[in-house]
């Protein structure tokens, strides 16, 4: 009768262990799935960070660029020089990123544009929204990576006109 009792504590011994082992092994499981739900959570807070920062840094350098393009536009304008007008947006356009240029008279008609079938028409015709028109340089974004850029070209005393650039964004897809 004794090693029937000692057989049993042995079994409910090795029933206890095995109950906590197994207990254990679910008690990890669960919190090793609950770590990487919460870095899953993390890696696309991350992802969605770093892309809102490409974005703000391109926008920043879209308006960089901008500037200068509307400097040199002017100079030209003022010497109805478009030969040079037409060289400078067609050569910058060539550039990664650009989807195209045109430059715009104070009446918002296409006067020069990377996209020829577009020179002569009204803004209206290019399909770009004319909330862009104003007396300073505005970046609107479209559809999270395309960015319309527009800045006006000063005369002395009046808006001569307006330069007016597509931008292709290029943050990276991290799938």
């Amino acid at each position: 009768m004794q090693t029937n009792k000692s057989k049993k504590g042995i079994y409910i011994t090795i029933v206890c262990v095995l109950v906590l082992i197994v207990g254990l092994w679910i008690w990890k499981d669960t919190q090793l799935r609950s770590l990487k739900g919460d870095n899953d959570k993390q890696i696309i807070e991350m992802e969605k960070q770093y892309t809102q920062q490409m974005l703000n840094v391109q926008s920043e350098n879209l308006r960089s660029i901008i500037k200068p393009l509307v400097w040199a536009v002017r100079a030209e304008m003022l010497k109805n020089n478009w030969d040079d007008i037409n060289i400078f947006i067609n050569e910058l356009v060539k550039d990664k990123g650009f989807q195209f240029i045109f430059v715009a008279d104070d009446k918002n008609r296409i006067i020069s544009s990377t996209n020829k079938k577009w020179e002569g028409k009204t803004w209206e015709d290019s399909g770009i929204p004319l909330d862009l028109v104003g007396d300073s340089t505005m970046i609107k974004t479209v559809d999270n990576n395309n960015f319309f850029a527009s800045a006006p070209v000063m005369g002395l005393n009046k808006r001569m006109g307006s330069v007016v650039i597509s931008f292709s964004s290029t943050t990276p897809d991290f799938k």
